[in-house]
């Protein structure tokens, strides 16, 4: 199995050498693994027309060793392979059961030109290397957890890697090396004959973001909020709430661009329908600059702007059945979550800023700020006094800082500084807005 690792990390990086003309993967989607939980795309006909071989070949070492020199003639020659470069490289990951802690699978689709150059290749790497037939399926050939099957086309490997405590998992523990070579070798097999009416093949969010021209892709799965919650209710507690688990999942598509100078990533989040709601939240309320330009002082060293509507979340907490748990926690300050939602009209920034006035010894700490609209100065009395949010208090935040309302906005800081935030009107602050932030539910800026 040492030897598989070296064989394939070979695989990968001839993938790097030929400069390519542009083609798409689409013939791969039907062979990717139902089960693939990650998929990567290596869109080697762009990066190939931005990287020259011999710039990358000048990176590698001068041989030492005979086997360093049989590297090397690969690596000058990739066509020796038998694999063909024209085309781009897939790689997955899975596991043998559905229990994460289970072995994992790492499987690569690769197209050939000569199936006999890679498998003269490999049997010269692999040299306790067996052959066998799947009945029905075909010929695939593996040894130690490490199999691959192939056609006149492409070419499937699969390894299998155990986790460090393979009890935890619940597919072969204890198994024998055989055992899970033949789990690879039908794996391969399965991938190389192809599937219908996977996620792979009728997805359009996949197969679009996969056939762009990007230097790289990535499709990996999220866990949902909702089944994070699903995970939470059946630890103990002392309500017993419970939570439908999720039977589908987010998945995330990312590209990336290696252009001259900076790389450019984007991430497209795909939301199941069990999970539309909880995403609601998300741009339901613009952002207020109103608060950006109030910020006082010399410059604005960094913020955090979180704009949202707040009756969403009460719906939420109805519609998962948390509302209780939650009020339960805030009992104790008799204070519920109807109170907190009432207060705000949902939005919210933090921000750190450089004082207009620095000493001569020119050490000055930033001033940070905590601002958000009022909605109901009942209620922001009520949670207030709970939590100690008043000038004359001894207890809780009126101890250690100082705060201003004026015109409905809140304000929490310095005991000064609050007064200056709420009598500041600097239109320049919103240089520092972009389409980004305006548009992000949650944005940094600094």
């Amino acid at each position: 199995m040492r030897k598989a690792y070296p064989l394939c990390f070979l695989l990968v990086a001839l993938s790097f050498t030929t400069v390519l003309t542009a083609q798409t993967v689409n013939s791969f989607f039907r062979h990717i693994p139902p089960d693939a939980e990650q998929v990567y795309h290596i869109n080697l006909a762009v990066l190939g027309s931005k990287v020259s071989w011999d710039e990358i070949s000048g990176l590698v070492p001068a041989p030492k060793s005979e086997s360093d020199q049989e590297f090397m003639k690969y690596v000058k020659d990739p066509s020796l392979s038998g694999i063909d470069f024209h085309q781009g490289l897939i790689i997955t990951s899975s596991h043998l059961d559905k229990n994460t802690d289970s072995p994992a699978c790492l499987t690569i689709l690769a197209h050939l030109v000569d199936s006999g150059k890679l498998l003269s290749l490999i049997r010269d790497k692999e040299k306790k290397l067996h052959s066998f037939k799947l009945p029905g399926k075909g010929s695939v050939a593996g040894e130690d957890r490490m199999a691959f099957a192939w056609n006149d086309k492409m070419v499937v490997f699969t390894i299998v890697i155990i986790p460090k405590h393979p009890e935890a998992g619940k597919v072969g523990a204890g198994a024998s090396s055989a055992y899970y070579t033949l789990a690879a070798a039908k794996k391969s097999m399965a991938a190389l004959e192809g599937f219908n009416n996977s996620i792979y093949t009728t997805d359009a969010t996949f197969m679009n973001g996969f056939s762009d021209d990007a230097d790289f892709h990535i499709w990996s799965p999220q866990g949902s909020i909702l089944k994070q919650l699903a995970e939470m209710s059946k630890k103990k507690n002392p309500l017993h709430f419970k939570v439908p688990a999720s039977t589908s999942q987010l998945h995330s598509l990312t590209s990336f661009r290696f252009d001259a100078g900076k790389i450019v990533t984007r991430t497209t989040t795909i939301v199941p329908p069990d999970s539309a709601y909880l995403y609601k939240i998300y741009n339901s309320r613009p952002l207020n600059t109103d608060l950006i330009t109030h910020l006082p002082g010399k410059a604005i060293l960094g913020m955090v702007n979180m704009h949202f509507d707040p009756s969403l979340i009460s719906g939420m907490l109805d519609k998962y059945h948390i509302r209780q748990m939650i009020d339960s926690m805030l009992s104790s300050k008799g204070v519920t979550v109807d109170d907190i939602l009432k207060t705000f009209k949902g939005d919210f920034l933090i921000a750190a800023t450089q004082p207009t006035q620095i000493p001569d010894t020119g050490k000055v700490e930033p001033n940070i700020y905590f601002a958000a609209t009022i909605a109901d100065l009942g209620a922001l009395m009520k949670v207030g006094s709970k939590l100690g949010l008043n000038p004359d208090s001894k207890e809780g935040l009126g101890k250690k800082m100082g705060f201003t309302l004026k015109d409905n906005i809140l304000v929490v800081g310095g005991k000064g500084p609050t007064e200056a935030f709420v009598s500041t009107n600097n239109s320049a602050n919103l240089n520092l807005i972009n389409d980004r932030v305006r548009n992000s539910t949650v944005s940094g800026v600094v």
